[in-house]
């Protein structure tokens, strides 16, 4: 009675194994993905391609789109492109707009063929009933140099009224409120004037408040009090009567840490400059604040 040889388990998946790998170092994958694929350390598929003399792992190689020669390092996998263009080539292919007839690379892979260049393009082709679809909805004049353009990638948002991306960047064109000229606006801002009338009308606008201020602070002279900062400072102790911490002395204006007095009831709401109407506070606590009242404060707004 014969017997067929019987092969051990271990036998056979070691043989399964040597299999994959063989494979897999034919198609030129390093030792450590090969051994992370079939679970095995590198070592072991090192020692396999020494033993069995599989394909030896190339110092050089060609491009397979332009035939330059690539230097293979020890690590890694056998590159087949010598840069990111040829492997863009190889999963491309050319084709040609049915609309500008320029030559554009669409994917291999793709499910449909692409037969337009751009979305301008595309929206030109069912405009004209070439292929099925809404029509462009409109055509608007750029905001900024004023050329008609086609308003396409609406999700983009520099497309909703600009021609271009540099025209978005410098802005809408406006005339100045002022002197009439010919200004940008960014589309993030509310500005009507140019640089120059904007930087006068703040520079008036700053003159004014002090002067109001000054006046303000001395139109009452019978109900008003000369003193010096530091002694309402010193009088509250260096604290600040808003927040309650301390003020360090050695901060100066304009540092938000620094020192400075704060009406109680504000100037502009009929306050006036005495020593009772008058605490210490951080600048900063005392620029939120601005004219309003806060906390027990509020007792004393009528």
């Amino acid at each position: 009675m014969t017997g067929t040889a019987q092969v051990s388990p271990s036998r056979a998946k070691r043989r399964i194994d040597q299999t994959a790998a063989r494979r897999l170092v034919e198609r030129g994958l390093s030792f450590r993905k090969i051994g992370r694929i079939i679970g095995k350390d590198p070592a072991v598929i090192g020692k396999w391609n020494k033993q069995f003399g599989w394909r030896p792992r190339p110092e050089m190689t060609d491009c397979l789109i332009c035939g330059k020669s690539i230097s293979v390092s020890v690590r890694g996998s056998v590159p087949r492109f010598c840069g990111t263009n040829c492997r863009h080539t190889w999963n491309s292919q050319a084709c040609q707009c049915e609309i500008c007839g320029n030559r554009f690379l669409t994917r291999v892979f793709r499910s449909t063929k692409r037969r337009f260049c751009s979305c301008a393009c595309t929206y030109a082709a069912r405009s004209n009933g070439l292929v099925d679809g809404p029509p462009r909805k409109k055509r608007a004049l750029c905001l900024s140099c004023g050329a008609d353009h086609l308003v396409a990638n609406q999700h983009r948002r520099w497309n909703s009224g600009y021609c271009s991306k540099s025209c978005y960047d410098r802005g809408a064109a406006i005339a100045c409120a002022d002197c009439g000229t010919t200004t940008y606006r960014l589309p993030a801002k509310r500005r009507t004037r140019c640089s120059s009338c904007q930087t006068a009308a703040t520079r008036d606008l700053r003159k004014w408040t002090s002067v109001n201020r000054h006046r303000l602070k001395y139109a009452r002279a019978d109900a008003s009090e000369r003193f010096n900062d530091r002694e309402i400072f010193e009088r509250d102790g260096w604290c600040c009567q808003l927040c309650h911490r301390k003020i360090n002395p050695k901060f100066s204006f304009p540092d938000g840490r620094s020192a400075s007095v704060d009406h109680i009831v504000p100037l502009s709401r009929g306050g006036f400059h005495i020593r009772s109407n008058v605490h210490a506070a951080h600048l900063s606590c005392n620029m939120k604040k601005k004219v309003r009242a806060v906390g027990e404060q509020l007792l004393l707004v009528g």
